[in-house]
């Protein structure tokens, strides 16, 4: 049985879950890594070096962020928090084990800063979204409003002519 450092596994997973969600599909999809639930959080760590030795890539950019579907922000938000939990074990296990976390914190930093952002984008669409509910809404008290003034009868003088009476001030 071949075994893989942390680092090795963190960069297979985002380079799954970037290829998977990325705008255009990908024609080598790799099949995602089954994970052994009997080592638990060791499966994660590699003894023989420190954990997360290996260089990974950056924070996802909210430019980015913006032109993914709900689904895909939806996807991408587990990965991030496994992402985190497994950096999380990682310190925790670095931590007991008197080991460097070596590239640890500025991983757990681009975790955090893209689903900080991840959440912005997320609140920017439902704010926009409830802002159009509302002008929606706005709209059609008006029309409501404004129906009931052309269906009312017009006002009539002795004559018999039918004319709008003008506002009062």
């Amino acid at each position: 049985m071949m075994r893989s450092t942390p680092s090795a596994f963190k960069t297979h997973v985002l380079r799954v879950a970037r290829r998977s969600m990325s705008t255009a599909p990908s024609p080598t999809a790799e099949p995602a890594k089954k994970l052994d639930s009997q080592k638990g959080v060791l499966q994660f760590i590699d003894s023989g070096t420190s954990a997360g030795a290996t260089r990974t890539g950056r924070a996802w950019r909210t430019s980015e962020l913006r032109l993914k579907s709900y689904e895909d922000l939806h996807k991408l938000w587990f990965i991030l928090l496994k992402e985190r939990n497994i950096l999380l074990s990682e310190k925790a296990w670095c931590k007991t084990n008197s080991r460097h976390w070596v590239n640890g914190p500025s991983n757990l930093y681009k975790v955090k800063r893209s689903m900080a952002r991840l959440k912005g984008v997320v609140g920017e669409r439902t704010r926009a979204y409830k802002a159009k509910r509302a002008k929606e809404a706005l709209l059609a008290e008006r029309d409501g409003q404004g129906l009931k003034d052309a269906v009312a009868p017009p006002a009539s003088t002795p004559q018999g002519v039918a004319t709008r009476t003008p506002p009062s001030n």
